[in-house]
């Protein structure tokens, strides 16, 4: 069975077998052809050869000018994405001239002064928003199954940049980060803070 461990893993096929089906044959499928995958994670589940995600060498970013660093987050605001960690981290350091750019649209439960919700972006804007923020996070959470083998493409794009970058302690942002980055428990927003 593909998909977790244990009771976890029955789970998901009991409740969803008609995914958990589809994620088998993929995974079986995966196994019988030549495969790139973009992470460790992902080469244990599937085989074949781990290629990060190739993006273009578009130079070092732009320059650090104001003492109120921008903090960016390019992605959706969903929950395996660790969002709410990040707010509550860069609310816990707002005192300190924080501003955190965010691109979906904001939560209806509200914002904070310290937010800027920019909305969906193309996948250009995104990307200039990393090559222009002075710190990337990737936040993700390690109490949702997405979380824990995916490699956001974001993370290669602040690499490039030279982007100051932190990341949450889920295997495949710790491979592919090395030691430029500083690494945070996941979930846990005053290890991040």
């Amino acid at each position: 069975l593909e998909g977790g461990s244990g009771a976890k893993r029955v789970a998901r096929w009991v409740i969803r077998p008609k995914r958990m089906m589809r994620v088998y044959r993929l995974s079986r499928a995966a196994r019988r052809s030549t495969t790139i995958v973009s992470n460790p994670v992902l080469q244990r589940k599937y085989g074949g050869v781990v290629v990060p995600h190739a993006r273009r060498d578009t130079g070092l970013g732009g320059d650090h000018l104001s003492s109120h660093p921008q903090v960016v987050f390019v992605g959706t605001n969903r929950g395996h994405k660790g969002i709410e960690v990040l707010r509550e981290a860069v609310g816990k350091c707002a005192d300190l001239g924080l501003r955190l750019v965010l691109t979906d649209d904001p939560p209806s439960s509200g914002t904070h002064a310290w937010e800027e919700w920019v909305g969906p972006t193309s996948l250009s804007d995104g990307a200039q928003l990393v090559r222009d923020g002075d710190i990337v996070v990737i936040p993700s959470s390690s109490k949702h199954t997405f979380s824990s083998a995916q490699l956001p493409a974001k993370l290669v794009d602040a690499m490039v940049a030279g982007r100051a970058i932190v990341v949450s302690d889920l295997e495949p942002l710790v491979w592919a980060a090395g030691n430029g980055a500083l690494v945070f428990r996941s979930d846990d927003s005053e290890d991040l803070a």
